[in-house]
């Protein structure tokens, strides 16, 4: 079953000698403009509070749609996330007190918004201040939202979104971008058409009450062929991030859990943790005058979210002759294999007022496996990937014919994706 949610992101439109990115990014000790950009992945629609109230807890109710934007202390002043200013067509309303995470917004449209399955509906602010970061190579916001209507459910009206947004220095004079010259991409990366994105990792999410899943997977940074070999100093540095949580919404994974990851690259790249904090990030300097070539290892890479995906961020600042920049890698967290239902279906024969049935098929409901087969009395009937459907079958059938419904898991190792039966779901025509 696919899970109904918001994704978000921010798009920045400050313009630096007279251009912009309109990329997740704020500058560091500028005044930013830009948009949070809330993308829902079924038909959703907002409805208006005029005076959008403070965030509860239990069962509260905030009378309409509602996101509460969280968590900018994490890398602005307290009087800079108040000084914010949101554009037209949205109320807003600072609150000086979250918990431990200092002020936050609460928003809601001015009047009723209906948005499309994945199309992008912007929130305009101005006047986002942000300092020198704190020493963070990024900020991790959440919008917490509420009654959206067709994502949000009486059972469950409100969830989170995570999302990272990185921080440059910004540049004194017009620079070239870093992603002209080096690519970064996914080893053993899938082919998915996510974003525009080709190039996927995935990998296998703890389901609750099951042992541990370890992944790993390796990130390339490479020379673009045909490129200049662009080369780094003593001032250049590489840093690796991730939108974290400390609950099940969203992000790749805890803080606790990144703790446990291990980078390394064989390349003498030297990589130093910060794992200090609720923000984990890691610091990768490569040695000066060499060229920005080589790889990073992930190991013990285990999360215990909700399946979905997320992101790392690289960042880079002090490449000679560039800007500041960064890659968005996206990441696809799947979870077990399961079967909700695989049998037979059947059809109805009326012979004068005498009515008989017989098998017309089989069904299959199933999650994260790559392929399925059926097959009865050793002759295949189904060969297929898809996770779900139904196969009309011929009449030569009898009874005790049985069908066995065997599945291939999504794995994260190539050699071991070999057809296994899995829980031996079966059929058998009465």
């Amino acid at each position: 079953m696919t899970l109904h949610k918001l994704t978000a992101t921010f798009s920045n439109t400050t313009k630096i000698n007279g251009k912009s990115d309109e990329l997740s990014f704020l500058y560091r000790n500028t005044t930013n403009t830009g948009n949070f950009v809330i993308t829902p992945n079924a038909d959703a629609t907002l409805k208006p509070v005029a005076n959008p109230p403070e965030l509860g807890g239990g069962s509260f109710d905030p009378g309409g749609s509602v996101l509460y934007i969280r968590e900018l202390e994490q890398v602005m002043d307290a009087a800079a996330v108040r000084e914010i200013q949101f554009g037209y067509g949205w109320a807003a309303k600072y609150y000086p007190k979250d918990g431990s995470h200092g002020g936050y917004w609460a928003v809601s449209p001015s009047a009723e918004k209906s948005v499309a399955a994945n199309t992008a509906l912007t929130v305009p602010v101005t006047n986002v201040t942000v300092g020198d970061g704190k020493g963070f190579p990024s900020l991790k916001p959440r919008i917490t939202y509420y009654d959206v209507g067709g994502i949000t459910s009486g059972s469950l009206p409100h969830d989170d979104a995570h999302f990272s947004v990185a921080l440059r220095n910004p540049p004194d004079k017009p620079l070239e971008k870093l992603s002209k010259y080096v690519s970064a991409s996914f080893a053993n990366g899938y082919e998915m058409d996510w974003g525009g994105y080709k190039n996927v990792e995935m990998i296998r999410a703890t389901a609750p009450g099951e042992t541990v899943v370890t992944n790993r997977f390796t990130l390339v940074i490479a020379p673009i062929l045909g490129q200049v070999t662009k080369q780094v100093t003593d001032h250049s540095v590489f840093r690796i991030s991730f939108a974290v949580a400390g609950d099940k919404f969203g992000a790749l994974a805890t803080p606790g859990d990144l703790e446990q990851m291990r980078i390394t690259s064989d390349y003498g790249w030297d990589v130093q943790p910060h794992l200090d904090g609720t923000q984990p990030f890691w610091v990768i300097k490569i040695p000066a005058g060499s060229p920005i070539s080589g790889s990073l290892k992930f190991e013990n890479v285990v999360s215990h979210l909700d399946v979905g995906f997320c992101d790392i961020l690289l960042h880079w600042e002090a490449v000679p002759g560039c800007e500041d920049g960064e890659y968005w890698l996206p990441i696809y967290k799947f979870g077990p294999a399961t079967c909700s239902h695989a049998g037979l279906y059947y059809g109805t024969h009326y012979f004068g007022s005498k009515k008989s049935t017989y098998v017309k098929g089989v069904e299959w409901e199933m999650e994260n496996i790559t392929r399925v087969v059926i097959t009865s009395h050793d002759r295949t009937e189904v060969d297929t990937t898809e996770n779900a459907g139904r196969h009309d079958l011929d009449l030569s059938l009898y009874n005790g014919s049985t069908f066995v419904f065997s599945a291939c898991p999504l794995d994260l190792d190539p050699g071991k994706r070999v057809l296994t039966e899995m829980s031996r779901a079966e059929a058998q025509v009465d």
